[in-house]
């Protein structure tokens, strides 16, 4: 169900805390490892219909992770192929191409890694002025960017900033809500399952916030506990976001 602004309760969120090749192997060391610790934190706090102790007071349904969720620090990843790609900021896909972003530009590549388009100019034709282009998310054809004007350590004209995947050309562009409490955006990502996109805060990592998929509204925005520092990248994955987290370096 949609989220209401002023009661967040969303359950599921495993996340991921690293930055580095080196803070990989050490997290995923073993049940004393900070992946595993956030994410028995976050497994500590998903409800269920009859979950009596304090934090269901509310009567606040969610799901429990199945068997076949392990706990992120067991998990095994194996290298398949490394793809060099210009842009140092995201990545996202549609299954037949990968999106590209870096600080001021957009690519396009295939599935063997070959450049087949770019934009290296994607400001000019977002009205307000900005200067810095995150991580990025697709859905439905378009590529889901937060735009801004950082400086000194946080945000202004915050905003999602939709191109076209194959033109790479603007098609919209969704206003921010400066009540909401961010101060900067680093990434953002498409939850197909609530039709939301989600925007991290690098200066702030306290919240995540909303908005409407498809009209842009504020939803509303979801308290982190605990807080993850220097929020890079989010990614939504079969139920669940995924946050990534650099180390200042």
């Amino acid at each position: 169900p949609p989220i209401a602004n002023q009661a967040m309760k969303v359950y599921s969120f495993p996340f991921l805390l690293a930055a580095t090749a080196e803070s990989v192997r050490v997290l995923r060391g073993g049940p004393s490892s900070k992946f595993t610790m956030h994410d028995y934190l976050f497994n500590d706090g998903v409800l269920t219909d009859d979950d009596t102790n304090n934090n269901n007071k509310d009567g606040i349904k969610g799901r429990k992770l199945d068997s076949e969720h392990q706990p992120i620090g067991y998990r095994k990843y194996e290298l398949k192929e490394v793809i060099e790609v210009e842009g140092r900021q995201g990545i996202s896909t549609n299954g037949t191409h990968y999106f590209n972003s870096g600080s001021t530009a957009l690519y396009t590549y295939d599935l063997e890694g070959n450049l087949t388009a770019m934009n290296e100019n994607p400001f000019d034709d977002v009205e307000k002025s900005v200067n810095h282009l995150g991580d990025i998310g697709y859905y439905n054809g378009e590529i889901y960017t937060g735009l801004e004007w950082f400086e000194d350590g946080r945000g202004y004209n915050i905003q999602i900033v939709l191109y076209d995947s194959e033109t790479l050309d603007v098609t919209r562009t969704f206003p921010w809500d400066s009540d909401s409490g961010q101060v900067e955006c680093s990434a953002v990502t498409v939850d197909t399952d609530h039709g939301l996109v989600w925007m991290t805060d690098w200066s702030n990592g306290n919240y995540i916030y909303s908005y409407n998929v498809i009209d842009g509204s504020y939803n509303g925005k979801l308290h982190l506990r605990a807080t993850p520092e220097m929020t890079q990248g989010i990614a939504f994955y079969k139920g669940d976001l995924y946050i990534t987290a650099d180390d200042g370096d």
